[in-house]
């Protein structure tokens, strides 16, 4: 498998300067990608002092909205972000990642997307397969047990990686959104259909939706949609035929990236093999190779253990050992708790009487 220069790569890093994790991105950016031209896009009057980069792009941060509890919107922050790294890059080949996102090697240098030659000519949009993140492409929400909601047209913008016209053809034209009546379009019960998916998500599209629905819309019209509930009959299969002529989904395992916030850095390690209420629905690598043997080549060999991982049975078992595993470590790690605090309370009264001794024979030398 042929492998692309680091050389001929432009990285936009967008996004603020997150505690640690933007140095430590950029650290390995220039580690495992050695001669590629880092762009970092964050907003004005942002601190990079002692940052890595190449190119530093700053925009007027056009805020966040909030969607509900601590949840924020940052779609504009996204592309406003994104929009102005890409105006810079000046490469054949453009890598757009978060700002807290990290590199253990350089797996997405071996072009992966040659892998899959074949496409169908009616559905190909991107003159090359563009590579996108396994976390948070969709094929459907599942929360709860209680709400389920069909999710076509639904890519992860934590990453993406192809060809710079590629990249800068799926970001350029997307409008920002207007705010605040894009994150709460479903507060107007008018325009909620009721018990579909979570009340709490009042948003139009997610960030995720609302780029691959609005790049892919001006393409096909079974794209299109008004809202994250309007899904037309077979849209999903439409997306999912799309796509395999179009991306490549990728998880850690296969690209060599992941999150390094702590509530999702196991998870993105992990993604292949994870399964519960919330990550049930997520679109992985064995999704796509199955979707490109099914619409684009037949003859596809897929490797067995994606043929296993796509086994519901298999899903199914996993489920169900994450739950108990949960349940059962649950106690143990109150129990490695208590134990850690009755440690720490012995070892600050030997540590008191020793002090305290020290004190008394010095205080008997003084007499």
């Amino acid at each position: 498998m042929q492998k692309i220069k680091s050389g001929d790569i432009s990285v936009v890093v967008q996004g603020p300067n997150v505690k640690r994790h933007t140095a430590k991105c950029l650290k390995s950016l220039r580690k495992n990608f050695p001669g590629a031209e880092i762009i970092f896009s964050t907003y004005e009057n942002e601190n990079v002092s002692g940052l890595d980069f190449d190119v530093l792009v700053t925009s007027v941060d056009p805020k966040a909205t909030l969607l509900s509890g601590n949840m924020y919107n940052n779609i504009n922050r996204i592309l406003t972000t994104t929009n102005a790294g890409l105006e810079k890059v000046s490469r054949k080949y453009c890598l757009k990642i978060r700002s807290d996102m990290f590199f253990d090697n350089d797996k997405i240098l071996f072009d992966i997307g040659a892998k899959f030659p074949h496409r169908e000519q009616e559905y190909k949009v991107f003159k090359q397969r563009v590579l996108f993140y396994s976390l948070w492409s969709r094929k459907f929400e599942y929360l709860d047990n209680k709400y389920y909601l069909q999710t076509p047209f639904y890519l992860s913008d934590w990453m993406c990686f192809g060809l710079t016209e590629d990249i800068k053809a799926y970001f350029t034209d997307i409008p920002l959104t207007q705010e605040p009546q894009y994150t709460h379009f479903f507060k107007n019960a008018k325009n909620r259909k009721q018990n579909i998916f979570d009340p709490n998500v009042t948003w139009r599209f997610s960030p995720e939706q609302y780029f691959a629905t609005t790049f892919f819309g001006n393409f096909f019209e079974k794209a299109r949609m008004n809202s994250l509930q309007d899904i037309k009959p077979e849209q999903m299969e439409f997306s999912r035929r799309v796509f395999a002529s179009n991306v490549v989904v990728c998880g850690y395992k296969e690209c060599g990236a992941y999150i390094q916030k702590k509530q999702y850095r196991f998870v993105s390690k992990s993604i292949n093999i994870l399964r519960n209420n919330w990550l049930n629905g997520v679109y992985r690598y064995s999704d796509f190779l199955f979707d490109y043997k099914k619409y684009c080549d037949s003859r596809l060999d897929i490797p067995f253990y994606y043929v296993w991982m796509q086994n519901r049975q298999v899903e199914y078992f996993i489920e169900k050992i994450d739950k108990h595993l949960k349940s059962f470590l649950t106690p143990l790690l109150t129990l490695c708790k208590w134990m850690e605090n009755l440690f720490s309370v012995c070892w600050y009264f030997v540590k008191l009487f020793y002090i305290t001794a020290k004190i008394y024979i010095k205080f008997l030398k003084q007499k």
